[in-house]
This record gives C-alpha cells, sequence and structure tokens, in this order.
C-alpha cells in the first residue's frame, strides 16, 4: 500500500465517515482512498469494533454539551483551572472522571440502572480514558 500524508488520511477518513465524499473529483481521488483504505475503515459486524464505533458517537453527542470550539477537553481544562491545584491537570482530571465510572459500574452491581445503563458507563469510562491519552498526548508535545 502507498504511504498516506498523516493530515490528508484523517482529513478524508473524517470525511468519508461524515458523508461528505458522495462524489468524486475528476482524478478519482477520494475513491482510490476509499479502496486502498477500506481496511482501516471499522467493521460493524465485529463486536469490538461496533463498541469502539458506539464509543465514537457517544464522544460526538456528548461534546456538543462539554466541549466548545472543537477543543474536546474544554470541560475538564475548566474544572483544572477553577479547581487551581498545582498538580491536578487534564489528564488528572480524565483519571478521575474513569474512577468515577468505576464506582459508578461498581454500585450498581445486582440492581437496573434508573437513568444511564451499565453498558453505557462503561463506553463513558473508555471514553473518559481515550481522552485522557489526547491530554496527555497534549503535554508531551508542549
Amino acid at each position: 500500500m502507498a504511504t498516506v500524508d498523516p493530515v490528508e488520511y484523517v482529513t478524508q477518513f473524517v470525511e468519508i465517515l461524515e458523508g461528505r465524499f458522495v462524489g468524486v473529483d475528476e482524478e478519482d481521488k477520494p475513491a482510490q482512498w476509499y479502496k486502498d483504505n477500506s481496511e482501516l475503515m471499522l467493521n460493524l459486524d465485529n463486536p469490538f469494533e461496533k463498541v469502539v464505533n458506539d464509543m465514537v458517537q457517544l464522544q460526538r453527542i456528548k461534546s456538543q454539551d462539554y466541549a466548545a470550539d472543537g477543543d474536546i477537553l474544554k470541560n475538564m481544562r475548566e474544572v483544572v483551572q477553577m479547581l487551581g491545584i498545582k498538580e491536578y491537570t487534564v489528564v488528572e482530571d480524565c483519571n478521575a472522571m474513569v474512577h468515577r465510572k468505576s464506582a459508578r459500574i461498581n454500585n450498581l452491581r445486582g440492581r437496573a440502572a434508573r437513568n444511564e445503563s451499565v453498558r453505557d458507563s462503561y463506553v463513558d469510562r473508555a471514553v473518559y480514558a481515550i481522552l485522557a491519552i489526547v491530554a496527555l498526548d497534549e503535554e508531551v508535545e508542549e
């Protein structure tokens, strides 16, 4: 497979997911890119990849409430700033959310949830873990 520029790859991948590649240009680049990289698309018949897709969809929905200006960590940054604790970072806040979700899952053991299902809590926990990785990557870049 040919080498793909990572920025172009991600941009085109997102555009495909968002349905923006309805047509193709005169050189048929998007269609060829999709054909060359189709193994990188999620297979929703695979249980693991279906859950990953669910995570992405959930994060996109929740980002409408918690993120702003394209900053998926905005809510966590504000918490860190409000607390004003020097050692408490966005990574730590994400980690705290992972622990909160774990505690919720443990508290629901053996009983039915009224609002958010146990499955939803597991998905949320995984999303917060990924957001911690995003924040960690930002720290490394700085």
